[in-house]
């Protein structure tokens, strides 16, 4: 029977077509051992997956011609105007070949996982170019293609410095740019100071030092990265109870007293800027290239319909809320804590009275609960920007998570001064702002 008896190529939900004992092997593409394109020609060549083939129809003028008396198909490329000529060569079945001269057909390595006792082919005639699939016991051709191979590999990175908690990613660079395989492993030799996911994703767990290693799976050729971690030296707050969704911590990040300023970060960053001696610009903002642009240049969070800001392979990330890995507070004081959303600010707004006082000396507002009669107070920190801090003992600005998704350069953030409070759009994600950190009762997942 064609749907069953398998015992190599089976997705592991097709158990009926499945003849050894234990599960189907899951194996949706030609090892290179079964591929007639490698066996006879050597390790440079395989047969085309079904996408290679369709990358070959979308990206060719396709042309039914003869070639010395033969009919077929001529694709020439969209791109540099080089042409293969694929013959009509019919197909082999029981003990006849059939179409000969009208019709092409020719296998891919692509397994039809919706039905495995079919594999995908390209098929042609005179009227259509199109990949589709047939039973795997018929005799098609083979047009093989050229696997350029591995011959390095390098890192984005080959040193990262880390807090706990952050994390970076790492991109591997394979030589040459057009090999066929640019798949890497990835491993850390000390998983309690640094972890790497299969993306190359670096999370630093605890003080030490780290190497991670990326392995290319042609050729097994290997780069590394030194990664040394160390831990966060900030006092950790109380958490107030004001009666709302989240408590609040009893003092800014990077303070000790609920009267200080503490550290100012630019957001998305986990470091503190409060130096005046380094300008802070587009140049050293989080997640932008050196573009001076705001409007261009981004790396990450920027909504899907904003592409003209994006700088990033592929389409924009579409991330409007902060991953807990670029979260200020949530890095240095780690899982029970994180920066408040635009909402909870405005939560805080509406369920506090409100008024523009001092405390020890220090301008600033204070927000007395109307639910249980707790309170907080936010000194008027100004803001960090290019080599100042502006307005500091006139007005306050704190940072949310929340990305501002209509002008993504900028993000939302509680302003006030002595005659406004207010939650909105106000800074630029390179502006140094103050945290002040919340604690879920029931932690979310962020």
């Amino acid at each position: 029977s064609n749907t069953s008896g398998w015992t190599k190529y089976i997705p592991s939900g097709m158990k009926s077509y499945w003849y050894p004992s234990g599960d189907p092997d899951n194996k949706t593409v030609l090892g290179l051992e079964n591929d007639p394109a490698c066996y006879v020609l050597g390790d440079h060549w395989r047969m085309p997956t079904k996408e290679e083939f369709q990358e070959l129809i979308d990206n060719c003028f396709v042309e039914w011609i003869q070639l010395n008396g033969v009919n077929g198909i001529k694709f020439t490329s969209k791109k540099n105007g080089n042409r293969i000529f694929l013959p009509a060569t019919g197909y082999r079945t029981m003990d006849q070949i059939n179409n000969v001269g009208s019709d092409g057909f020719y296998w891919s390595s692509s397994l039809h996982t919706g039905a495995p006792d079919h594999a995908y082919n390209l098929t042609f005639s005179s009227t259509e170019v199109q990949a589709l699939s047939n039973y795997r016991f018929t005799g098609r051709t083979v047009r093989p293609i050229f696997m350029v191979k591995v011959t390095g590999v390098g890192l984005n990175a080959t040193s990262l410095s880390m807090l706990q908690r952050e994390a970076y990613t790492l991109s591997a660079i394979i030589t040459p740019y057009n090999a066929y395989d640019h798949s890497v492993s990835w491993e850390s030799d000390n998983t309690e100071v640094a972890m790497v996911d299969a993306t190359g994703k670096v999370t630093a767990v605890g003080k030490g030092d780290a190497i991670i290693t990326a392995r290319t799976t042609d050729g097994g050729f290997t780069a590394t990265c030194s990664v040394s971690v160390q831990t966060v030296d900030v006092a950790v707050p109380q958490s107030i109870d004001l009666g709302l969704s989240v408590q609040w911590a009893s003092f800014n990040l990077g303070a000790t007293k609920p009267e200080e300023s503490g550290h100012y970060y630019q957001w998305a960053g986990t470091r503190d800027v409060s130096d005046t001696s380094i300008f802070l610009d587009w140049k050293n903002c989080p997640f932008h290239t050196s573009s001076m642009d705001e409007k261009t240049g981004w790396l990450k969070y920027i909504p899907s319909d904003m592409s003209s800001y994006w700088s990033g392979s592929g389409s924009p990330d579409n991330k409007m809320v902060l991953d807990p890995e670029n979260d200020a507070a949530y890095v240095d004081l780690g899982d029970s804590w994180r920066m408040p959303t635009k909402e909870e600010f405005q939560e805080l707004i509406d369920n506090c009275s409100v008024e523009w006082t001092q405390l020890n000396g220090v301008n600033g507002r204070k927000f007395t609960s109307i639910k249980n009669g707790n309170s907080i107070f936010l000194p008027a920190s100004g803001c960090r920007n290019e080599g100042v801090i502006n307005s500091a003992t006139f007005s306050g600005t704190y940072w949310t998570l929340s990305l501002n998704i209509q002008y993504p350069y900028t993000a939302y953030s509680l302003y006030f001064h002595r005659n406004n409070f207010e939650v909105k759009s106000l800074y630029k994600r390179s502006n140094g702002l103050s945290v002040r950190p919340v604690r879920p009762e029931f932690l979310s997942e962020h």
